[in-house]
C-alpha cells in the first residue's frame, strides 16, 4: 500500500507541475522580487463562480467570502493562514474562506499535500488538516501523511489510505486548478474578496484592509 501511495503522490505532483506551466515557474524563480512586483488589488466584475468548488470554512451565508487559491508547501501561503484564521474568529458569522487547491511548480510535495487534504476532507476534517499542514509546513516530506491526518483528527486511517489511491480525488484538484487558470492565477496565495482580487501576502496588512473594507461595505448594505 505504501508503494502505491508514494507512486500516486508522485503522479499527482507531476500533473500539478505540468498544469502550472511557465507562468507559475517564473513566479517561483522571482520570489526575491515578489514584494515589489505584486500587483495592486483589482475589482472583478464577475467573481462568484470562483467560490463554486473547493472547501468552505465558515458560514454558508457569510456576508464576505474570501476565495483563496493556495499551495500547502509555499511559505507565503502558510503565513497567510493564521491571519485569515484570526479574522474568521473575529467575524465568525460574517466571514468565510473558500480554499481551492493550486500546487505550484518547484514544490515537490505540494501536489501530494493537496491530495492528502482532499482525503482528510472525505472525513470532514479539511479545516483541521489545513491548519495542521500550515502550522507544521517544515515537516512536509518528512512526516507521513497519515501522521498529519492523525493530528487533524481523521478518524479512520485505513479509509484515508484508501482515498490516497483514489483517482477521483485528483479530479477535484484539477477542477480547482482549472478555476485558478480561468481567473489567471499565476502566484500563490491569490485571494478574491467579494470580487476584489489580491495577489500575494507580505504580512503588511493589504489583505486584512481589503477584507475589513468588504465587511464594512456589507454592514452598510444591511437594512
Amino acid at each position: 500500500m505504501k508503494r502505491t501511495i508514494d507512486v500516486l503522490a508522485i503522479a499527482v505532483t507531476l500533473v500539478a507541475l505540468a498544469l502550472v506551466g511557465a507562468r507559475g515557474w517564473q513566479y517561483v524563480k522571482g520570489l526575491g522580487r515578489q514584494k515589489n512586483a505584486r500587483p495592486a488589488p483589482i475589482r472583478l466584475a464577475d467573481w462568484k463562480w470562483t467560490a463554486e468548488g473547493g472547501h468552505r470554512i465558515g458560514a454558508a451565508n457569510a456576508a464576505v467570502t474570501v476565495v483563496e487559491f493556495a499551495d500547502f508547501q509555499f511559505p507565503f501561503c502558510a503565513a497567510a493562514a493564521p491571519a485569515l484564521g484570526e479574522l474568521r474568529r473575529q467575524y465568525p458569522g460574517s466571514l468565510a474562506v473558500v480554499f481551492r487547491e493550486f500546487p505550484l511548480s518547484g514544490h515537490p510535495f505540494a501536489g501530494a499535500a493537496a491530495f492528502a487534504a482532499e482525503c482528510a476532507a472525505e472525513q470532514g476534517a479539511f479545516a483541521q488538516f489545513h491548519d495542521v499542514l500550515y502550522s507544521a509546513q517544515r515537516e512536509i516530506g518528512i512526516t507521513p501523511w497519515t501522521g498529519f491526518a492523525q493530528r487533524a483528527g481523521v478518524r479512520d486511517p485505513h479509509a484515508f489510505n484508501v482515498c490516497m489511491s483514489d483517482p477521483r480525488v485528483a479530479s477535484r484538484i484539477l477542477s480547482d486548478r482549472a478555476a485558478g487558470e480561468r481567473l489567471g492565477v499565476a502566484a500563490t496565495p491569490t485571494f478574491v474578496v467579494n470580487g476584489v482580487e489580491v495577489t500575494g501576502f507580505d504580512g503588511h496588512g493589504e489583505l486584512r484592509n481589503v477584507i475589513l473594507a468588504a465587511l464594512a461595505a456589507a454592514n452598510r448594505g444591511k437594512p
